[in-house]
């Protein structure tokens, strides 16, 4: 496995919640000008890569389809104590972000062993775009979305 010593040391500080400080486009274009091209076809297909990652993303999104589906349905589900806390939220918003949290979290401890290698840009690469889509949620566009969408189905049951 090869080292990107430099291009791992040039990327910014990735925080959760905080703006993404270059956009995934940016990343990818920097990423190309370092890695082999193998290694650039394995970034590019992280998101399938990692198993680790892809095993507790399915894990998690189990749980939290079984807590809904036995709240629904006046069940009880014995889940864990952040699916909870996740489902307890007001909103969809906050709901999401507090899952968006949790990945963030998981990808945080199992990159702890990760040093300027490919690995710990396919990390970085899913946590980018975690800010970059957690970033692109606006009230005013969904709210406009979300009304024009009304409107279509009232003007087809009216019309």
């Amino acid at each position: 496995m090869h080292a990107y010593y430099y291009l791992v040391a040039t990327m910014p500080y990735l925080k959760f919640g905080g703006e993404a400080p270059l956009s995934v486009d940016a990343f990818l274009d920097e990423c190309e000008k370092w890695l082999t091209p193998a290694d650039m076809e394995t970034l590019l297909a992280s998101r399938d890569a990692l198993d680790e990652w892809k095993t507790f993303d399915k894990a998690l999104r189990a749980d939290l389809a079984s807590a809904r589906r036995a709240r629904k349905n006046n069940e009880t589900y014995k889940t864990s104590a952040e699916i909870k806390r996740v489902l307890s939220m007001e909103t969809p918003l906050l709901r999401e972000r507090a899952l968006e949290e949790l990945r963030w979290k998981f990808i945080e401890d199992i990159s702890a062993s990760c040093f300027f290698d490919l690995k710990w840009l396919m990390f970085y690469f899913l946590k980018l775009r975690m800010l970059e889509r957690l970033t692109s949620f606006n009230k005013d566009r969904g709210e406009k979305i979300f009304h024009d969408m009304c409107e279509v189905k009232n003007e087809k049951a009216f019309g």
